[in-house]
């Protein structure tokens, strides 16, 4: 959180840069009402890890009788990195994606070398395009392309061809800097939602992109495989990791 305060009788319009790790992340242009002071929150701010630095400035050049008072900073804590499980069987696109991300401490394990010793705990595990039972400590889960019983969307087996997202819940926190809705789908299958589960993604011809809880913990299922559409080569793909 951070307030602006307007101390000058006349309206101000500024611009608001929010820097971090010294990089633009953010920028915003406001008029401020004279006497007036505006609070801004940024609940989920990506692209800093370790400072935030707000600066402030005329929107129009011109000159500050106070420059002192333009800059903000604040040191953001130490991020725990995220242990990861990826099963897998060989994904590049997959692997390269997961590389991007300083934060992520990811093991990589083949399908028939599931469940790991007892003992591991993971906070994410991914199922790439295999869906086994889920093990003990595996943490949320995210299935590419699940199917069978183990599934915890039932998957319809009739392929859909040549679909896309017509329907997204863009209020939802997995999409918040992720665009979908112009990835092109060859293949895909209908899953069917159980009560409780939330649709996030969907085609015309059924949902394709669904999160939910069941015993084991929460999930997300996407209904394809990405290597059988365009995402894997959009900027969506990594950002969703």
């Amino acid at each position: 959180m951070l307030e602006l305060s307007n101390t000058s009788p006349q309206e101000e319009e500024i611009e608001l840069d929010l820097l971090g790790d010294g990089n633009l992340v953010d920028m915003t242009k406001l008029k401020l009402a004279p006497g007036e002071r505006l609070p801004r929150f940024y609940p989920n701010l990506s692209g800093a890890k370790r400072t935030l630095e707000a600066t402030i400035k005329p929107a129009a050049g011109g000159h500050d009788d106070l420059p002192a008072d333009d800059h903000a900073y604040a040191l953001l804590p130490d991020q725990r990195r995220i242990r990861v499980l990826c099963v897998t069987a060989g994904n590049t696109y997959l692997e390269a994606a997961l590389l991007l991300t300083n934060y992520l401490d990811v093991t990589y394990v083949a399908p028939s070398k599931y469940p790991p010793p007892a003992g591991q705990s993971f906070d994410v595990t991914i199922f790439d395009d295999v869906t086994p039972s889920v093990a003990p400590g595996a943490g949320s889960v995210l299935y590419l392309n699940p199917s069978g019983d183990a599934s915890p969307v039932k998957v319809e087996p009739a392929v859909l061809t040549n679909v896309g997202f017509d329907k997204i819940d863009k209020k939802s926190p997995l999409l918040k800097w992720t665009a979908i809705d112009d990835i092109y789908i060859g293949r895909a299958h209908k899953l069917v939602p159980e009560a409780g589960d939330k649709v996030i993604g969907a085609s015309d011809k059924g949902p394709l992109l669904v999160a939910g809880k069941r015993d084991e913990g929460r999930f997300v299922a996407l209904g394809f495989h990405p290597r059988d559409s365009d995402f894997v080569l959009r900027i969506a793909w990594p950002s969703s990791f």
